[in-house]
Formats: structure tokens, sequence, C-alpha cells
């Protein structure tokens, strides 16, 4: 087994990641690493452009000031 391999076919970026996520979808975030700054953001960003919507968030302990937290997001 080549995990270099493997690691590389499955390797791909915070938007394309973000494009998987559908309206009504709960995300489940946990504390440090799991809650990657990118791959929020690109979620974030979709759902600003209407995109998708209805996105709830739970989360254990944030390290970082996500713009999910401001009112203009609020029911988005």
């Amino acid at each position: 087994m080549d995990y270099k391999k493997i690691y590389q076919e499955k390797l791909c970026s915070a938007e394309e990641i973000a494009k998987r996520v559908q309206s009504g979808w709960v995300l489940g975030l946990d504390s440090g690493p799991v809650a990657t700054p990118a791959i929020i953001d690109a979620i974030i960003k979709r759902a600003k452009t209407g995109e998708i919507d209805k996105i709830k968030v739970h989360n254990m302990l944030d390290y970082y000031p996500f713009d999910f937290y401001y009112e203009n997001l609020l029911g988005k």
C-alpha cells in the first residue's frame, strides 16, 4: 500500500470540501484542528452568496473568530 499515492488521490482544496456541504446540514466541530479556518471560511463564503442556507454549527471550543458569529449570517 502506497500511502503517499492514497494521500495525493484524496487531497483537495478547502473550496472543494465546501462544495460538498448541503443546505440544512449540521456541522459538528470539535476543538482545535477539526475547525480548519480555510474550510470554514469557504463554507461561510457559500452561505454569504446564498448557495447554501440553514447551516447549523455545533462546536466545543473556538480558537478562531469565524464569520458565522456575526449577525448578518444569522439564519443563513
